[in-house]
């Protein structure tokens, strides 16, 4: 039997997680008033990030603080508090919302784009994990390579999450939570994506997350 540790409570909807070589927990709060939050091994817990809100993916910087989603990707520097964003829009429209990201092995950002607001509290459930009575609009997959180099991957995607690379890189998984479906493609140079197909259907459960071990 698993052993089941209580780590933090009292949030809306807990997202991003990450634990860095320090082995400090890294999360977000998707609602009230937004925010990342770091807890230590001795459970201090810190919210680090105030004034970012619906933060769907974190990454590490190698430089030291982090890169954050939510209405765009921005940069975050804990040194100095200041956050710096980097892709708010795409062909002259604003990114309502970018969810998960996965990091590529020489640091490019693959992170995806929902067609729609993210929804408050109350209507989250409704929105992502039920049979919605009309099609949402989709959303894209992108590529953010350093410093700010912007390349759409793909379109089609109603509700990208769960992203990742398989051990050996060469195939990209994302789930699409409003189709209950994980999709696959083939990885090539550059990370560019290619052979889109579905890699397992999991209806009726709503695919949200994905750890390779």
């Amino acid at each position: 039997m698993a052993n089941l540790e209580f780590l933090a409570g009292g949030y809306d909807l807990v997202e991003a997680l990450r634990v860095d070589d320090q082995g400090r927990l890294y999360f977000s709060e998707m609602f009230r008033d937004g925010g990342v939050f770091r807890r230590s091994p001795d459970g201090h817990i810190e919210r680090i990030v105030k004034d970012r809100k619906a933060v769907g993916g974190i990454a590490f910087r190698e430089g030291g603080g982090l890169a954050l989603n939510g209405r765009g990707l921005a940069l975050w520097d804990e040194r100095t508090g200041e956050i710096r964003e980097v892709f708010t829009q795409w062909q002259g429209e604003p990114i309502l919302h970018l969810n998960d990201l996965a990091v590529t092995r020489d640091g490019s950002i693959i992170t995806g784009s929902w067609g729609f607001e993210l929804p408050d509290s109350h209507e989250v459930a409704e929105a992502v994990t039920v049979e919605a009575s009309e099609p949402l609009p989709s959303g894209s997959l992108f590529r953010i390579d350093p410093p700010a180099k912007v390349t759409k991957l793909d379109d089609d995607i109603i509700v990208s999450n769960g992203m990742g690379f398989s051990p050996d890189w060469r195939i990209f998984y994302v789930a699409d939570t409003g189709r209950n479906s994980v999709l696959a493609y083939d990885v090539s140079p550059g990370w560019t994506l290619s052979n889109r197909r579905e890699f397992s259907r999991c209806r009726p459960v709503r695919p949200t997350g994905s750890r390779w071990t």
